[in-house]
């Protein structure tokens, strides 16, 4: 998937995943997919889908919704902050080690 968000490109082809989390599937009107991915020059951004009753619902008529998808960029703290919680530990320590304090 390719966006353009503040004059940038966002390539899911071209750019890291660092970790991903999925809940139903995709017919599920509850499905929501979300996918944290690194570009070659240190930007992050979310992939993301999800169903009608799912936090990516849209208005789809007066009455009805429909799911949605797409990419949103992320700060260096909110992709970390997502990782710690969805991504596998060895990533989040690739990719985010000069955030890590010892306990």
């Amino acid at each position: 998937m390719k966006q353009v968000i503040n004059g940038k490109m966002y390539d899911t082809e071209k750019a890291t995943l660092i970790g991903e989390k999925t809940y139903g599937n995709s017919s599920d009107v509850h499905y929501d997919y979300e996918a944290l991915y690194v570009t070659k020059k240190k930007n992050y951004f979310l992939e993301y889908a999800g169903g009608a009753l799912s936090k990516y619902a849209e208005k789809a008529g007066s009455n009805s919704w429909g799911g949605s998808n797409g990419l949103t960029w992320y700060t260096e703290e909110m992709a970390f902050e997502w990782a710690q919680e969805h991504a596998p530990s060895e990533e989040v320590q690739k990719h985010f080690s000069h955030l890590i304090q010892e306990a």
